[in-house]
């Protein structure tokens, strides 16, 4: 009892502001619940008059709240009756689909909301920890487990709820009929129910936890692969990925086959018992020495609320078991999110909000980098007492061999990794001000820099609304990174996207395109991190010359390992000496 309060406070967390919404769910989930009712509850009469003209007669509630319909005649009364069941089951009809969509949309917003805020959350985490975890775990967290949670746990759990209420008000309203048949068919449901759920509850969350287990690979594997095309093909090893897949899918589809068939069997179960509690209203009748051609209404009426109830615990059931399944996603989920200071998707949101077209250039006249040191361990320390100044208007090139730091020296400066010691002074006229890290003052064009499958606007200006775009930065930056007109003109004008990373373009083009996006930012600094190294010699050349060609209007800072691309620079620092 104890593990399934815990597990419903998790679900209720995770639903983050939404959580007052769930009080009106569930008053739509009553009045649901009380039109389900009445639609099986009025049809005892109507069978009873439509048998037997008498049978208002002899029912105590219409002889004490409408006896007045005893004055219509028979013809009058059935249509009284036909009509007013058409309009109970009309609107029973429109209001379950209306609470239907309500449920889905109140959960896949949810499901989106959370999305969101995790991946605010790996946006805003340790640099160390995302560089330490498979990519892979980021993406299945912020894709799948959201809507796992969406579409597995909570759509299931408001369905649960849904049909708690509908049963408990079919169960009142056949014990106001005859509460010794309840008591009967109470017992025989709840022997099968505690039987099937006690006895498969740890085997469907263990499947839970290697469905986890088992999407993570796959995603990983996915991942794998596409980003090493080029290799797995030069060395003909997709069989490799091809085979770790087909065992990871038949692991998966095993797993899913068993759960479903655990699930859908409840049906036949719930069969098995509506014939078994069928067959004992009528033994039940027979033994008491009940006319049952006279009781065919009331035997009508078991028969229909039979029918209804077994979808709605049959359901139950599902909703348990999905529940129950997605167990592991779900403490995975909270989990991560209950780290999370705050999972409020409006305040996240409003906190996320960006003045647009506000690119102010942060001018300073020198900057002062002071004995830095940075170490990953006490064992292994990268960068020692390092210092130089960067004056505005610098060249700068930074090289050093493979493991001299060169890499760990850039996040330093950007602040992906805190300093242990040292420090960075900004001096602006008479003004000093001490930063950690240059990150308001310089933009940053690394080796894999991303292209968007979108537009060239957007590329550059990472921008989602085209109005949002600073037209006068756009036009500068595509100038100054001697973006060409029949390029311009292919893409600028046109809603055409560049293909999915650039494979619409050329490798210069590309390098164009993220010289432009550090250009639109606006900062004073150019951070370039072995980013022509993937290039060949003439256009490697040309994009330096490109680069060089800004000395004067920007302060560049190279890194590489390359000399001739560090010959470009009018002052080096070497990691190496």
């Amino acid at each position: 009892m104890k593990k399934n309060l815990d597990l419903l406070k998790k679900i209720i967390f995770l639903t983050g502001r939404r959580k007052i919404k769930l009080l009106y769910l569930n008053f739509y989930f009553l009045i649901s619940a009380l039109i389900d009712v009445l639609s099986i509850g009025i049809l005892i009469p109507y069978l009873g008059l439509i048998t037997n003209s008498e049978y208002l007669y002899q029912l105590n509630f219409f002889n004490k709240n409408l006896n007045f319909l005893y004055n219509l005649e028979l013809t009058n009364l059935i249509y009284i009756f036909s009509f007013t069941i058409i309009v109970i089951f009309l609107l029973k009809t429109i209001i379950i689909i209306w609470v239907n969509r309500k449920i889905a949309q109140y959960c896949y917003n949810i499901g989106g909301e959370l999305r969101y805020i995790l991946l605010n959350n790996f946006f805003n985490s340790d640099y160390l920890k995302i560089k330490n975890t498979n990519i892979s775990n980021y993406i299945y967290q912020i894709q799948s487990l959201s809507m796992i949670y969406a579409k597995g746990t909570l759509i299931p759990f408001m369905k649960l709820v849904s049909e708690v209420f509908i049963l408990i008000f079919i169960i009142l309203l056949m014990s106001f009929v005859n509460i010794n048949i309840v008591l009967v068919l109470s017992f025989i449901f709840l022997f099968f129910n505690i039987f099937y759920l006690r006895f498969f509850k740890n085997l469907i969350i263990s499947y839970g936890k290697k469905i986890n287990s088992y999407n993570k690979n796959i995603i990983k594997t996915i991942n794998e692969s596409v980003k090493g095309y080029k290799e797995i093909k030069v060395y003909n090893r997709e069989s490799f990925f091809l085979n770790f897949i087909d065992k990871l899918s038949l692991k998966y589809t095993n797993i899913n086959v068993n759960n479903i068939t655990i699930t859908k069997s409840y049906k036949y179960l719930i069969e098995l018992s509506a014939i078994i509690i069928t067959v004992s209203i009528v033994i039940y009748l027979n033994i008491n020495k009940i006319d049952l051609i006279k009781n065919i209404p009331l035997l009508t009426f078991y028969v229909l609320a039979l029918i209804r109830l077994m979808p709605s615990i049959n359901n139950i059931i599902i909703s348990i078991n999905q529940i129950r399944l997605n167990t592991d996603s779900i403490n995975l989920l909270y989990k991560d999110l209950k780290q999370i200071k705050n999972i409020d998707y409006e305040k996240v949101k409003r906190n996320n909000a960006v003045i647009n077209n506000k690119y102010d250039e942060k001018k300073f006249d020198k900057i002062i980098l002071n004995k830095l040191s940075y170490s990953y361990n006490k064992n292994y320390e990268v960068i020692k007492n390092l210092s130089f100044e960067i004056n505005n208007g610098d060249f700068i090139g930074i090289k050093g061999h493979s493991g001299s730091g060169k890499s760990t020296l850039v996040e330093m400066l950007l602040g992906f990794l805190k300093l242990d010691s040292g420090k960075i002074t900004i001096i602006k006229k008479d003004n000093v001000k001490q930063i950690t890290s240059l990150n308001d003052f310089a933009s940053y064009v690394p080796q894999d820099f991303i292209i968007l499958d979108s537009t060239l606007s957007t590329n550059i200006s990472l921008e989602e609304n085209t109005n949002d775009i600073n037209q006068q930065l756009y036009e500068i930056s595509l100038e100054k990174a001697q973006i060409k007109d029949d390029f311009k003109q292919r893409f600028k004008n046109k809603a055409i996207n560049l293909g999915n990373d650039g494979n619409l373009i050329s490798g210069g083009q590309k390098q164009r395109i993220a010289i432009a996006r550090s250009l639109y930012q606006n900062k004073p600094i150019i951070i370039f991190d072995e980013t022509t190294s993937n290039l060949d010699a003439t256009t490697q050349h040309k994009i330096l010359e490109e680069i060089q060609s800004l000395k004067g209007i920007k302060t560049i800072i190279i890194i590489s390992h390359d000399d001739k691309v560090i010959s470009f620079c009018d002052r080096v620092i070497d990691l190496d000496a």
